[in-house]
């Protein structure tokens, strides 16, 4: 074999072995692309929130303390615990989440487990006949919901983790 012949097939051995990297980069490019909040992921914060608020709702121990906490204290609960799940979003590593913030700052994940997990726990409550079968007014309703959205709110973030 000359040494030309032998030039050409080392060349063409590069070139192969470039192709063949270019392609397995761009393979662990896409499998390591962070995850967008899509419908999926909506799907499953409203199913980890229903998870969790159908037994929290259903016990009576959450109205009796409902009703004994202020609305001050129940608010500062959940601005605590909304406070704690922004920090674990921001700075967690558990999951491959893309930085989708709402105003600049707030995490939309947070923004939606929030809302999803409230609404998920009223209607809860509505559903089972809680509110107004044993909730006899509209404070209570509210304090109670804000209650078992503090639940609900980990478990719809739990679910979606996991996947």
């Amino acid at each position: 074999m000359k040494d030309s012949e032998r030039l050409k097939k080392v060349e063409e051995d590069i070139r192969d072995l470039r192709d063949d990297i270019k392609s397995i980069r761009s393979e662990i490019e896409s499998s390591h692309k962070p995850d967008r909040f899509g419908f999926d992921d909506f799907i499953q914060e409203c199913i980890g929130a229903l998870i969790i608020a159908f037994p929290i709702s259903m016990t009576e121990e959450i109205w009796e303390v409902s009703n004994k906490l202020s609305l001050t204290r129940v608010v500062l609960i959940m601005l605590f615990t909304l406070g704690v799940v922004y920090f674990f979003i921001k700075h967690s590593r558990l999951q491959r989440w893309e930085t989708q913030d709402v105003a600049g700052f707030l995490p939309l994940r947070l923004i939606t487990s929030f809302l999803i997990a409230l609404a998920v726990s009223s209607l809860t409550l509505f559903v089972l006949g809680v509110y107004p079968n044993f909730l006899n007014n509209w404070e209570w309703f509210l304090k109670t919901s804000v209650l078992v959205t503090v639940f609900s709110i980990v478990g719809s973030l739990g679910v979606d983790m996991i996947r």
